[in-house]
């Protein structure tokens, strides 16, 4: 629809179950969080054989199109040669974080999971917790979903390290 001008390209849109979702722009916060978990990452996983995708479309299905915050998969050269967004099925672990967006991105859990994402997180803001969603069903379910306080800590997909909940947020006041 942007190629064809039906809908302006600066405008931060996603297609989530069919629905074309206006995206608030970030404050502060949500921004702050983006930039350190994908920080984070950069130290974590590194870049020789990991890519660290932040705030860019993966594919998903033709009612579903996300642009998650941060999407994290190995490094693919024949996937780098196809010219076409990664899957989420391809990806190690996608992150939403959620300042003002719990509604939309809680509701995009189930299509995350139909879509066969292996690992997907819910960073709350307000209340300092990531939501962990693993083992996606393609009914929409997941086989577990738990919630890490602040005080907890996170395993990092794909690799043998864990990152702690505190670590994601700003010092609190």
């Amino acid at each position: 629809m942007v190629d064809v001008g039906i809908i302006d390209g600066n405008e931060r849109l996603e297609l989530i179950d069919g629905e074309i979702c206006l995206v608030s722009p970030s404050g502060w916060d949500h921004a702050w969080v983006v930039e350190e978990v994908g920080r984070r990452f950069g130290q974590i996983y590194g870049f020789d054989d990991f890519i660290i995708r932040m705030q860019t479309t993966v594919g998903g299905s033709d009612y579903y199109l996300p642009e998650p915050d941060i999407a994290v998969r190995r490094l693919d050269g024949q996937l780098r040669q196809e010219r076409r967004h990664p899957r989420v099925d391809e990806m190690l672990l996608v992150v939403e974080v959620s300042a003002t967006s719990q509604y939309l991105d809680r509701r995009k859990a189930p299509l995350y999971a139909e879509a066969g994402t292996p690992v997907y997180w819910i960073v709350d803001v307000p209340t300092r917790k990531v939501t962990v969603h693993e083992g996606p069903r393609r009914d929409g379910t997941w086989e577990r979903v738990t919630e890490i306080p602040e005080s907890g800590s996170l395993e990092v997909p794909g690799i043998d390290a864990r990152i702690a909940v505190k670590e994601l947020f700003p010092a609190a006041k």
